[in-house]
């Protein structure tokens, strides 16, 4: 639990450091005019894909978390880092996520 944690911190310091929390940054990624925060989001992708090789599902979720990337201008990780730095209006992502995520599991029978 301590590595996770710390994995965590660490993360969100360099995702700070990158400026990824910033919406214009988000942007320039999704048009592949920031490259480090490109290589950052295709190497979670890498990862996600070792981790649950084969493992596929419904193209409608990515869909809709990239609109809501687009709408909004950030992550739903940026939006930690984004209240980590002190922008406080990044508490309607999270919020937007949690709603989101809390909706999706009563779509799909899985709330707890």
């Amino acid at each position: 639990m301590v590595r996770r944690f710390l994995a965590g911190i660490g993360l969100g310091v360099l995702l700070s450091r990158l400026d990824a929390s910033a919406p214009q940054a988000v942007f320039e990624a999704l048009m592949l005019r920031n490259p480090h925060l490109s290589y950052c989001a295709l190497g979670a992708v890498f990862a996600s894909l070792l981790v649950h090789p084969g493992r596929r599902g419904p193209a409608w979720p990515a869909i809709l978390i990239g609109i809501g990337v687009g709408l909004c201008g950030a992550l739903p990780l940026t939006a930690f880092v984004a209240i980590g730095e002190g922008r406080l209006s990044a508490i309607f992502i999270v919020i937007g996520v949690l709603l989101g995520a809390r909706g999706a599991d009563s779509l799909h029978g899985r709330a707890e």
